[in-house]
């Protein structure tokens, strides 16, 4: 594909150059003839002190297009990396690339991306820019830093033709890429469970750990714009840089491990994610704001911590909802010819005073154009939200036995007629199904007798709740750790999901050739669906504390406090998340 367009945009950019040299007209001219969706190389034709305004990049007056394929420009301006959705800037006076979005012509910043300085104080400024690729399928710039008086540290920027981020590279063992922008809330998403939601008054530091494995989301201030860090090693850790006096979330460092790439992410809509206050509602009530295009919404409701109660927006609403862990209740967000409606759910111990809403994944209606977190899961980690958990877990991605992957499959051979010459291989699969449900049970299972042995550690040892912070984060451990607990004695209270899979699939297989066999496997199929969806939820609650416990534990560590029983905690958290391996 980029040899093709490579040889396109090579001809459209020869027949613009009868009308005239590239360097000389201008050159939004010669991007709308040679076409806007490829990438492209652009030099400023001189170096800007300041970060450049939106009129300059939409204008791009007295700028060069770098030829596609020349690899050995001489930059005598700033370097612009370009397709039709980001500008990337490298300017000779910076010591960080500046990210712009790009929405119909107007260029907005969001981002800058850069080497950590390790220190407010410390100088960085940005020696060179070598153009590494140059095709009208991907750009990259490779960019050397001076960081105060340090070694030169290294980085490479690559955007490509159809994408709304930026590929990072460390390309000489710099450790750290540092992200900042102005950011009202920073989510840590749960695709099953409840996702983590930070403003800055949550943090206890103005640098602070997160119990992140690949990715964190901004919810860039204003509304209109989600910039999602990624990382491709769930080894490379996250750390939140904040300004409590202000107070604001200044971004994001993320430490590099085992040559692993970073992308930022750029999602530029009016109103693409919106605060709801709820402190003054009382039952559903519609709130002020639209969705701005079709897509699966979330809604986390805050009540106090970081720790929302994450629902998705239904289509109508549902006053007798039949929650596997609530009971019957009113759902809690739903659409009503395109008006948004949200309550406060009745299932939290304590009442909501805020929703965040954003998008999370894509639905039928999605326009192309739109890249949500699911996608850009999909473009960069190469899976969806579903193979991510199963393979953080060690269930198997690759096939995914989950009930309802292995009753989709099954129902289709009742329907076509194809049950009893299929018999053998839904034995095989109904058994692997079982496999994995006792696997996922197993998980639960240590993960609740992880909660309950820190329960009676944070309990028995004072040492912990000594120091600056550390009494603090000794208590949000004891908190998360009873939640875990509730949680998991909640799904141990239901009925044994091994015996009930094995029953089920028993079940299966008495109605192959009967005459009622689809209505049987069909009723099954419900029941099996409830078990995945009851075990993907607690697994998923029970990771993330596991990882909020090891992340608490490291905050304190690092602070130089804690001692023995510090360690003995974030060991033990770290080895039961490796062990899921």
């Amino acid at each position: 594909m980029n040899k093709y367009l490579q040889e396109l945009r090579v001809v459209c950019f020869g027949l613009a150059l009868v009308c005239g040299s590239a360097t000389a007209r201008d050159v939004n001219e010669t991007i709308a003839e040679t076409g806007a969706i490829f990438t492209y190389m652009l030099d400023t034709g001189s170096g800007n002190p300041e970060r450049l305004p939106s009129a300059e990049l939409s204008t791009k007056e007295g700028w060069q297009i770098v030829e596609a394929d020349v690899a050995d420009h001489a930059f005598s301006g700033d370097a612009v990396l370009l397709n039709d959705a980001l500008a990337l800037v490298l300017r000779q006076a910076s010591g960080s690339a500046e990210l712009y979005s790009q929405v119909d012509g107007v260029f907005t910043f969001r981002a800058s991306i850069g080497p950590q300085s390790g220190g407010s104080d410390v100088a960085i400024q940005m020696q060179e820019a070598v153009i590494e690729e140059n095709t009208p399928g991907t750009v990259a710039v490779r960019a050397t830093y001076q960081v105060g008086g340090g070694e030169p540290q290294t980085l490479q920027y690559r955007v490509v033709t159809g994408q709304i981020f930026v590929e990072v590279t460390d390309t000489a063992g710099l450790g750290s890429v540092a992200v900042r922008l102005d950011s009202r809330y920073l989510v840590v998403p749960d695709f099953f469970a409840n996702d983590l939601v930070y403003d800055a008054t949550d943090f206890v530091s103005d640098r602070a750990g997160l119990p992140a494995e690949n990715f964190v989301i901004h919810l860039v201030e204003g509304g209109d714009a989600l910039v999602t860090c990624v990382w491709k090693d769930r080894e490379q850790s996250a750390t939140a840089i904040v300004d409590r006096s202000v107070p604001s979330i200044l971004g994001t460092d993320i430490d590099i491990a085992n040559d692993g790439l970073v992308w930022v992410s750029l999602l530029e809509r009016p109103d693409v994610w919106h605060e709801a206050d709820l402190s003054a509602k009382d039952g559903d009530t519609a709130i002020d704001w639209t969705p701005p295009f079709p897509a699966r919404w979330r809604a986390d409701f805050l009540s106090g911590s970081e720790s929302a109660e994450s629902w998705n927006f239904e289509d109508e609403p549902n006053p007798a909802y039949e929650s596997p862990f609530h009971g019957s209740m009113a759902y809690p967000c739903w659409f009503d010819s395109s008006r948004a409606f949200i309550q406060a759910p009745g299932s939290s111990d304590l009442p909501a005073q805020k929703a965040v809403i954003y998008p999370i994944d894509r639905t039928q209606g999605t326009p192309l154009n739109v890249f949500c977190l699911v996608d850009i899961m999909r473009a960069t980690l190469g899976f969806g939200a579903c193979q991510y958990v199963l393979d953080l877990e060690g269930l198997d991605a690759q096939s995914s036995p989950t009930p309802a992957l292995v009753m989709e499959w099954v129902e289709k051979q009742f329907k076509a007629g194809r049950a009893e010459r299929s018999r053998d291989t839904i034995v095989e699969r109904l058994n692997a199904m079982t496999d994995h449900v006792t696997h996922a049970d197993q998980r639960i299972k240590a993960y609740g007798a992880f909660g309950r042995e820190l329960i009676g550690l944070l309990g028995d040892n004072k040492e912990l709740a000594t120091g600056i912070g550390v009494a603090e984060a000794a208590r949000k451990m004891g908190v998360i750790a009873s939640e875990l607990e509730q949680s998991i004695g909640v799904y141990e209270a239901m009925e044994d999901p091994v015996v009930a899979t094995r029953e089920a699939s028993a079940g299966v297989v008495a109605a192959i050739g009967q005459t009622d066999g689809l209505d049987r496997c069909e009723r099954i199929a419900q029941e099996l669906h409830a078990i995945g969806e009851a075990q993907d939820r607690i697994l998923s609650e029970a990771r993330m504390a596991a990882r909020r416990i090891a992340q608490l534990a490291a905050d304190i560590k690092n602070g130089g406090a804690g001692g023995g029983p510090v360690a003995a905690i974030r060991e033990q958290a770290s080895a039961l998340l490796r062990a899921a391996s």
